[in-house]
């Protein structure tokens, strides 16, 4: 839609629909942010689950209200995976050159109103400006969604060794109660009986010295 708008064919009027239909995709975006899990728990917000992740402030801005705190969870004997990505790594900020020249950082949120507010006004550099910042919110959600890929693999990998361990033992299980118990014990018998004639010869060796061995 922006790659619409900046289109010099575009005409302010066609340029504000384009922003309207943007501004409802920042809505969506806004209640993805908020998502739950299957807990009630608020996926984004780190370790401050009851909260919503992004609020709404007096000034019209989005706040990240969540936490850092990424949640580890145990996938096998010696691995851990994440369970979860603050709203700050997926939804993250941009840079802003301030009027002193410092740079600062816009929100997410803030800054798709700002690419909104450009378009509806046709101000080509506050359309470029969206632009790159579209550039940079796309390449951290890309980044956080190989993340999650990652944990995904390693999750259906580790699910794949413990079906193959379960696989085994159960082989083993059932070897165990199958087994023909007469032949079995048959079998140990045959394995004493040779294990006592071994010790016994070994034992009639090892007594004897060199000088028996020679005289033998």
């Amino acid at each position: 839609l922006a790659t619409q708008a900046v289109n010099d064919t575009m005409s302010p009027s066609d340029r504000k629909i384009l922003a309207i239909e943007i501004d409802e995709l920042k809505g969506e975006l806004l209640a993805i942010g908020n998502a739950k899990d299957e807990n009630n728990n608020y996926i984004f917000a780190g370790s401050r689950v009851n909260k919503p992740a992004f609020e709404l402030q007096p000034d019209g801005k989005f706040v990240y209200k969540g936490d850092q705190t990424r949640n580890l969870v145990q996938v096998g004997e010696n691995r851990q995976i994440i369970l979860n990505r603050p709203g700050s790594e997926v939804f993250t900020q941009v840079p802003r050159e301030k009027p002193d020249g410092t740079i600062g950082a816009e929100g997410f949120f803030e800054a798709i109103d700002s690419l909104s507010t450009a378009i509806k006004s046709s101000d080509r550099k506050g359309m470029d400006q969206g632009m790159a910042d579209l550039d940079l919110m796309g390449q951290s959600m890309s980044m956080a969604s190989a993340k999650l890929g990652a944990g995904m693999a390693v999750v259906e990998s580790q699910t794949a060794l413990l079906e193959e361990t379960r696989l085994q033992l159960k082989t083993a299980l059932s070897s165990i109660e199958d087994i023909d118990y007469a032949e079995a014990v048959t079998e140990m018998k045959k394995q004493l009986i040779a294990l006592e004639a071994a010790q016994g010869s070994f034992a009639q060796i090892s007594r004897l010295s060199l000088f028996d061995y020679i005289n033998r």
